[in-house]
């Protein structure tokens, strides 16, 4: 799923709020970068991956975010200590931070908008 979501996410036509990728890499990584798009450039993503992963190698997240970042993307990647290919409660509070980040984000100028519209 993770996979699915990463590349949907980059060669998308509009901007999305931000992509969860967990435990995961990018898949068709031969046609990337040529086809990002400019919307899938400016989505945020954020990955996690556990150190202890033996379905979906630790190292091929590690190698996907730094390839992501290498090409100029936000990439916020959470290595998640003794996790294999699973979820933990820490993997789940940094999501929440990033997930409040990116919803505070979009409101900011739709409260903006609302205080200039009630003047």
């Amino acid at each position: 799923g993770g996979a699915i979501a990463l590349f949907a996410s980059l060669t998308h036509h509009l901007t999305l709020g931000g992509a969860i990728v967990l435990s995961s890499y990018l898949p068709l990584r031969d046609s990337f970068p040529h086809s990002l798009t400019e919307s899938g450039r400016a989505t945020p993503i954020f990955m996690a991956h556990g150190d202890r992963d033996t379905l979906v190698s630790y190292r091929w997240g590690v190698a996907t975010a730094r390839g992501l970042q290498s090409h100029g993307l936000f990439v916020d990647f959470n290595t998640v200590r003794g996790v294999g290919h699973s979820t933990s409660r820490e993997e789940l509070e940094v999501l929440r931070g990033f997930l409040e980040r990116r919803l505070a984000a979009a409101a900011a100028p739709r409260r903006a908008e609302h205080r200039l519209g009630g003047e």
